[in-house]
């Protein structure tokens, strides 16, 4: 990628505040950071589609158990994958938070300021990770542990699914590749559409089934609140996908009245709430408290019922004033 195409998507905002060397400074470290991204998800989409291709072939050759013992790997090795990914994000909020403070009190303003901007760069990097790739990751897990669970009741089953997953594996690689995204999609943003090839994805991946309900229209939402519920509820999804054990989904969006709301309720195990939140902010996991740093933004407020064995309800609610 060269220089001018990764400064072409630094924010119009930046471009205007800050001379042509910071702006440059910041697409450097904007090309490390996308380089060494690069190369650490070919490495882990190789070894994905290397493991699928065996197991499609043990499977032809009737060879269950090899073929169980590499969706084993494949399994364990997603799960390194995704933790992998969770580190990367994690160190590039870190580094920008440790780097910030640093030059603040050691350098002059004009350097301040800068690092303040890679740190915004650094962070909006991270959270784009966060929405796409780790939760790609995430789908194509739970597609695998699926086909461990089939691979003795419907070998047509697994069959189908192996191709859901390398299908899945390839968008993953194409949405790596354009990785920063231009910022100018937003314009043209639609929320319905994006959800519902989402719910085809995970549909084509997951046995569980979603009820998707919808009231009134996007018509006249801002492309900001629209992106920013997509993403909600992409997390709320992943969630139900890799630890709910759900049966059920449901997800209502209402754009009808004098708020925005959308549910989305599984039939699952439900969790501790207050301990799970406890543990996210431990261990660096953007999940719960990111969606409500979210929603908060938006103005609005999320609200998690959830008891262990009795299922899990999110409700997002953005008031009326926001819509303009």
């Amino acid at each position: 990628m060269s220089l001018k195409k990764v400064d072409s998507v630094i924010d119009k905002k930046i471009n205007h505040k800050i001379p042509w060397f910071q702006r440059s400074i910041i697409a450097t470290e904007r090309m490390r950071i996308t380089k060494i991204f690069h190369e650490k998800m070919d490495r882990i989409l190789c070894g994905i589609a290397s493991d699928l291709e065996i197991c499609e072939k043990r499977i032809s050759q009737n060879d269950l158990k090899k073929a169980k013992d590499t969706f084993s790997r494949l399994k364990k090795s997603l799960s390194g994958s995704i933790l992998e990914v969770r580190e990367f994000i994690y160190m590039l909020k870190v580094k920008s938070s440790n780097e910030s403070n640093f030059l603040t009190s050691m350098c002059g303003r004009s350097l301040a300021q800068l690092q303040r901007l890679m740190m915004e760069e650094r962070n909006r990097m991270a959270q784009e990770l966060h929405d796409t790739t780790l939760q790609k990751l995430a789908t194509l897990l739970v597609g695998v542990q699926l086909c461990e669970r089939l691979l003795s009741q419907d070998i047509r089953k697994v069959r189908m699914q192996i191709a859901n997953l390398r299908n899945l594996a390839l968008d993953t690689h194409q949405e790596i590749a354009k990785f920063p995204h231009e910022r100018n999609i937003e314009q043209n943003f639609l929320l319905i559409p994006a959800l519902r090839e989402h719910l085809m994805t995970l549909q084509s991946i997951s046995n569980t089934p979603v009820e998707f309900r919808i009231k009134g229209e996007e018509d006249g939402i801002p492309p900001t609140i629209k992106i920013n519920l997509f993403k909600i509820i992409k997390e709320a999804l992943t969630n139900v996908e890799k630890h709910a054990k759900a049966s059920k989904v449901e997800i209502d969006l209402n754009m009808a009245g004098d708020q925005i709301s959308a549910t989305v309720a599984d039939n699952g195990r439900g969790f501790d709430l207050t301990a799970s939140i406890a543990k996210s902010k431990i261990s660096g996991h953007l999940g719960l408290t990111w969606m409500g740093e979210q929603v908060r933004a938006l103005g609005g407020t999320l609200t998690i019922d959830t008891n262990p064995w009795k299922g899990t309800r999110i409700i997002v609610d953005i008031p009326n004033s926001h819509i303009s």
